[in-house]
């Protein structure tokens, strides 16, 4: 690096080189303070007008496709730059398929080194291609720019601390034999036009028949006709369904002793293909989960009620693709919490790979209560669930989930 003390000392021997016509001493000196003239002045200017911008091609995307990246360096000044090294963080966990990265010493994430020549008022794109190879929330950045002289005396770093984010929604696959009998408790699921009754809305009174429930019973109508009465509600035809995630995949271990990442995926996998049916077929579906958004709010759970909002699919799936695989809370008290809460007319499914026996009873007292309730067990060495009034399903295949062409609930 040129300093302003070896720009004093050549300045002095030029000037003693023209007093005692020292011609070579003169050129010499002359020279290395034109070299270190300008090396001084890029040293200052280097970073001035210039402006590094990533950009991407979209902030949400499915799993397997194909992002673009876009990497955007710009002079706006007439002092070219001899040489600039963009160092840009990217997630380990994509895949990039025309560049070559090096490694960070940063956990799950690499480096993506840019070297160019920006000329005065020059603009330079790199384009690169990235494959979502992984659901998940993903940050692009950190940046550090690097510059210098021609002469590489110098040079100076300048760190960008901005950062994009990159939603990957995790694989949905087609749900092509889910098991459900339309006529039998899951017929709400898969016959979205069946009607309920709400007890929201009371429509009249009739008299009581051998079979009809002691709950319906309308006790003041009962003693004011001196016969037993039943309550008759409104129909409803917005059957709805919520989807319990469990996060905890490790039978007999606290949250902090981990998690089995491929069990972990496809449980996200067979809720977002569930979600993605759902849709398909206008029933309005919502997602509880005994775990927190990564970068979240702090919240320790997750909670997108029931809705038929167009977006309604998007939420859903942001919020898996962003879940952490952190149980905080045990899923029968997810499900006793939220069950309760939820619109007459909405069936519960739970998906888990540790069937615990208090959540199967949490699903048992749904049923009891008067909803629709299944479980699903995910995993190929998952507990044997001996449930004789409700539906169990399992998911197996947690080897290959990325390779997995469908789900199938047997």
């Amino acid at each position: 690096m040129i300093s302003e003390g070896w720009l004093s000392v050549l300045a002095i021997l030029s000037v003693l080189g023209a007093a005692f016509h020292q011609a070579l001493l003169f050129v010499f000196a002359v020279i290395g303070l034109l070299i270190g003239a300008a090396s001084w002045v890029w040293q200052r200017a280097c970073f001035a007008g210039v402006a590094y911008r990533r950009v991407l091609g979209q902030r949400r995307a499915f799993f397997g496709e194909e992002v673009d990246l876009v990497l955007e360096v710009t002079n706006r000044k007439l002092l070219p730059l001899p040489w600039l090294e963009v160092e840009d963080e990217v997630p380990e966990a994509l895949e990039f398929l025309d560049a070559d990265l090096t490694s960070s010493y940063k956990p799950r994430r690499r480096t993506l080194v840019h070297l160019c020549s920006p000329r005065w008022y020059e603009r330079i794109r790199r384009r690169y291609r990235v494959r979502c190879t992984h659901r998940g929330l993903w940050e692009f950045g950190p940046a550090t720019l690097r510059a210098g002289d021609l002469f590489g005396f110098s040079t100076q770093v300048q760190d960008l601390r901005a950062v994009d984010r990159l939603v990957v929604y995790p694989r949905i696959v087609p749900l092509e034999r889910l098991g459900l009998d339309a006529h039998g408790p899951f017929g709400d699921l898969l016959a979205p036009r069946m009607l309920w009754e709400d007890p929201a809305y009371l429509a009249g009174v009739r008299p009581y028949e051998a079979g009809d429930s002691l709950r319906r019973i309308h006790w003041k109508a009962s003693a004011r006709l001196q016969r037993l009465h039943v309550k008759i509600f409104e129909p409803t035809t917005h059957p709805r369904l919520a989807v319990f995630l469990d996060m905890h995949t490790l039978r007999g271990h606290a949250w902090w002793a981990g998690y089995d990442p491929m069990l972990v995926e496809l449980a996200i996998i067979a809720a977002a293909s569930v979600a993605a049916w759902c849709a398909e077929h206008k029933l309005p579906v919502g997602l509880y989960v005994n775990g927190p958004r990564f970068r979240g709010a702090g919240m320790p759970t997750i909670a997108v009620p029931p809705s038929d909002h167009p977006q309604q699919l998007q939420a859903v799936l942001e919020a898996l693709a962003t879940v952490a695989p952190v149980a905080t809370t045990p899923l029968e008290e997810l499900l006793a919490a939220e069950t309760p809460a939820l619109p007459w007319g909405t069936s519960v499914l739970a998906i888990t790979a540790v069937p615990e026996p208090e959540a199967v009873w949490a699903l048992r007292a749904a049923r009891r209560a008067g909803r629709s309730a299944g479980l699903v067990v995910i995993g190929s060495n998952a507990a044997t669930v001996a449930a004789d009034d409700l539906p169990v399903f399992a998911v197996r295949g947690e080897e290959a989930w990325r390779e997995v062409s469908r789900v199938a609930l047997a």
